[in-house]
């Protein structure tokens, strides 16, 4: 077991009062994945070493997501249990699977937790909560949102590597949880080649900033779905900070509530986004 001192979580349950389409006790499944990830080894490059990985195989096979795709790189891909209606396009929930500088340290290393704030405990290397928060978050909607696909690509940290080789249908909305921070709703990012990419639409933004008012739109850095909307496999797409700070850090922390409040924002965007918005710009052309 690995020791965890725990002296508070912060508001779990709801988002901070507001609705939600998640049912009671959400919170507590999203945090026993959490701290269960946190200690975890998770290099990129090897999926043989990711124990993220494998947990996260073994969650999504435990909450019923079968058939299950892994590709050769380590990526993995749930489909709906609950299919869209016809003539409608499956969303889909994202996060990646590797973290960066994870070499030092036991396989498994122990967290603090103090006044609802995750720690390393030997600060050997970064807690990973990029991206181990977003896992986290989409392996509690795998259970609760049947409808929901869940997209974990692999080696996201060594140039969206994962992402730009997965085999996909066709999304209409992905909403990633692989930022820093806990307010941001990112709308524009960098591509592989570090091409501006924009991943949603205005009109599909301004119809999010509606849902989660809360959110500060802006352009962030790269993640899985900027490569993702370049491919043509998701008409829209978000990326939501999920409560971690100081990521590639060996002081690297996160904030519990945050991370409450990201499976919140991002269930909400799933279920509520209206369908048929005009689709994201794609890769934005100087010019």
């Amino acid at each position: 077991m690995i020791p965890v001192h725990n002296d508070g979580r912060g508001d779990l349950e709801d988002g901070g009062g507001c609705f939600t389409p998640l049912p009671a006790g959400a919170g507590e499944l999203l945090l026993g994945h959490l701290e269960a990830l946190l200690p975890m080894r998770n290099p990129p490059g090897d999926p043989r070493r990711n124990a993220v990985l494998r947990y996260a195989h073994a969650a999504l096979a435990a909450a019923g997501r079968v058939p299950l795709w892994c590709d050769d790189l380590g990526s993995l891909y749930a489909p709906p249990l609950e299919p869209p209606p016809t003539g409608r396009l499956p969303r889909a929930v994202v996060a990646h699977t590797d973290s960066v500088l994870q070499e030092g340290g036991a396989d498994e290393e122990p967290f603090m937790l103090s006044v609802g704030v995750y720690r390393s405990a030997r600060r050997l290397r970064p807690l990973g909560g990029d991206d181990k928060c977003g896992v986290a978050v989409a392996l509690t909607l795998a259970a609760l949102l049947p409808e929901v696909a869940v997209v974990l690509p692999a080696d996201e940290e060594v140039g969206l590597d994962g992402a730009a080789a997965m085999d996909l249908p066709v999304h209409e909305l992905m909403v990633e949880c692989d930022r820093r921070g806990g307010r941001e709703l990112v709308f524009a990012m960098l591509g592989r080649d570090e091409s501006p990419v924009g991943v949603a639409s205005q009109e599909a933004t301004f119809a999010a900033l509606e849902l989660v008012p809360h959110r500060e739109p802006l352009a962030g850095g790269g993640t899985d779905v900027a490569e993702l909307v370049t491919r043509g496999l998701a008409r829209n797409a978000f990326n939501l900070s999920v409560g971690y700070y100081d990521p590639h850090t060996p002081g690297e922390y996160v904030v519990a509530a945050e991370v409450a409040r990201a499976l919140h924002d991002a269930a909400v965007l799933l279920c509520l986004l209206p369908d048929g918005l005009p689709p994201a710009p794609g890769v934005i052309r100087p010019g």
